[in-house]
């Protein structure tokens, strides 16, 4: 019973570690590197955090590393209070970029069935731990509950956008698509300002369907793993937008942290920031998106360069419409996180964290666990019945 307890308090503390490193939603590699310095200069002068104050939110965390073409993508909403990599959308942002650029190159012609096919085939080419990023918001989801209950149709459900019943599918899907319940803003603002974005508000709106679709296909367990929603909770009290690069110059090219980017937590000491990693974001994120749709039948084709030029020019005038509608008058910031060589590091070395490696080991912790316990049970029984 003592090996027992003892490998029990193992598996609680390995789950807590696990708890703790999620500062990216993936199952991948986060690594701490070496960071010589950190320069934030002003973009837009306005109102809102100092400069100082931005540079505490950025390295004042434990500053993490990982490689932005294998991680998640996450919006830059100022509410996420962990380790991110920052977009417009996060991925599904991303995404819907790319799907109005290549709406626009068909004549317009997409329709629903098109959209939920290009979703997942773009879902197929995407490794079996990485995830695809959509978030919406405490707001949105308690006023879909009151709506629902009104309908008759939730009554008693405690419903929330990871399961949701068969039986009511159908309805939370339609209204899932409506600004009224699109939690992210600035997906909500496509579909609410198609003109002011130049996109088509029912393609916008059949994508965030193709994703709860296809988070919610039970037919298909192995891959619900790849969508993942975020409810994020509270008011926009960002004070700042803050656009985070990195300098690597000074980093060996054999070096294990060459080509990683840091993740930013865009809430933190009661500090708050829109923080965005647009240089990143293009080189990674955009560019998957941008060579997927090259690929695709089009009649007017473009290859992958010319299809991501197109897609920078339409985020480009995304993020000032959604900056506009949510931190006007706002301080804006470029913070530039020079590295260094890793083996500069003071503290005694970069570490990693593989976070499927530590859930392997807890995993296997319980059921060593579970194993010992039984073998303690049968053991009692036996005494048991030979006292009798």
């Amino acid at each position: 019973m003592y090996l027992v307890n003892r490998l029990c308090v193992i598996c609680l503390m390995i789950s807590g570690a696990v708890e703790l490193s999620k500062v990216s939603a993936n199952y991948g590699e986060v690594r701490r590197c070496n960071v010589l310095d950190l320069k934030v200069s002003d973009m837009i002068v306005g109102a809102g955090l100092l400069a100082s104050e931005v540079k505490q939110l950025v390295v004042n965390q434990n500053l993490l590393f990982e490689d932005p073409s294998e991680a998640m993508w996450s919006c830059f909403d100022g509410r996420n209070n962990h380790g991110i990599f920052g977009t417009p959308g996060g991925d599904i942002g991303e995404f819907s970029v790319g799907l109005s650029v290549y709406d626009e190159l068909t004549n317009h012609t997409l329709s629903r069935d098109n959209v939920r096919a290009l979703f997942e085939n773009f879902m197929g080419t995407m490794d079996f731990q990485r995830h695809f990023y959509m978030h919406s918001d405490q707001h949105a989801l308690d006023e879909l509950r009151e709506l629902l209950v009104e309908d008759g149709v939730a009554n008693g459900l405690e419903l929330d956008f990871t399961d949701v019943p068969l039986e009511v599918q159908p309805l939370v899907l339609d209204r899932l698509a409506e600004p009224a319940f699109i939690g992210c803003g600035y997906m909500r603002l496509q579909v609410s300002e198609p003109v002011e974005y130049q996109v088509r508000a029912e393609v916008v709106q059949w994508l965030i369907m193709s994703f709860f679709e296809h988070l919610w296909n039970h037919s298909n367990r192995s891959k619900l793993h790849l969508a993942q929603i975020e409810v994020l909770h509270g008011n926009h009290e960002e004070h700042a937008v803050v656009a985070v690069d990195v300098s690597g110059d000074l980093v060996p090219k054999n070096d294990e942290c060459r080509g990683l980017g840091p993740l930013v937590h865009p809430l933190a000491d009661s500090r708050s920031a829109f923080v965005y990693h647009p240089e990143l974001a293009v080189q990674s994120i955009r560019t998957r998106v941008a060579n997927f749709f090259a690929q695709q039948p089009a009649p007017s084709p473009l290859n992958a360069t010319e299809f991501l030029n197109r897609m920078n020019l339409l985020a480009a005038l995304h993020l000032l419409n959604t900056l506009h509608h949510f931190a006007v008058g706002r301080n804006v910031y470029s913070a530039t996180v020079v590295m260094g060589p890793t083996d500069d590091i003071e503290d005694g070395g970069s570490g990693t964290l593989n976070v499927g490696l530590v859930l392997t080991i807890a995993g296997a912790c319980f059921v060593v666990a579970a194993v010992s316990g039984a073998l303690v049970y049968s053991r009692w029984q036996l005494h048991r019945h030979k006292s009798r």
